[in-house]
């Protein structure tokens, strides 16, 4: 029998609600069904995959509640991940003592080390201003590119979307409801995990 999880987020105001979808064994996410009603003609539902170009590990261990984080790069430049350069915008995605959890790069380090992805700042995120998990050197984690995410506007209506491939195999994806404006938004779902 195929394994399933369900999946659900709400939020009263413009605040960003992200549901992570974790990686299962190299089995590719499939979205059976997804819901999400919005209260803003702005509002969006968007999904940032994981793949393999983003894919890097954790290089020093923060805190919990870090702001910042420092990845694995590209050796003899900074800020750089196979070639693409780590800027605002982008998202990074680490796994953490909390579980998988995603953020929106505020900024990067200029003066960090080669070698590395030093993002020294995040912006406020499902309501947290920092990562909540302690991470582990050499653990998982990946860079989304902000030109690499997928948007669908829902407005003040409801999205309903069934059977849609998200991410690449074996790797997590991020789906998260984007409010614009103080109006409750909500999403919930069903992804099974199926053969590639």
């Amino acid at each position: 029998m195929a394994k399933r999880r369900q999946f659900r987020s709400y939020s009263a105001s413009a605040q960003n609600d992200s549901v992570v979808i974790p990686r299962y064994h190299g089995m590719q996410a499939l979205i059976r069904t997804l819901n999400a009603t919005g209260g803003n003609a702005s509002d969006y539902v968007k999904f940032l995959p994981c793949g393999e170009q983003g894919a890097t590990t954790i290089n020093t261990v923060q805190l919990a509640a870090a702001t910042s984080i420092i990845l694995d790069g590209d050796a003899s430049v900074k800020n750089t991940l196979n070639g693409v350069a780590v800027a605002a915008n982008d998202f990074v995605v680490v796994n953490t003592s909390e579980g998988w959890q995603a953020a929106l790069i505020a900024g990067v380090n200029g003066s960090g080390a080669d070698a590395t992805v030093a993002i020294n700042s995040i912006t406020e995120w499902d309501g947290l201003s920092s990562i909540t998990g302690t991470q582990t050197v050499g653990d998982t984690a990946y860079i989304v590119w902000a030109e690499d995410e997928a948007q669908i506007l829902t407005g003040t209506g409801t999205l309903n979307l069934e059977d849609v491939f998200v991410g690449e195999a074996g790797r997590p994806c991020v789906i998260y409801s984007l409010g614009a404006a103080s109006a409750a938004h909500y999403m919930s779902g069903v992804v099974e995990y199926v053969a590639p």
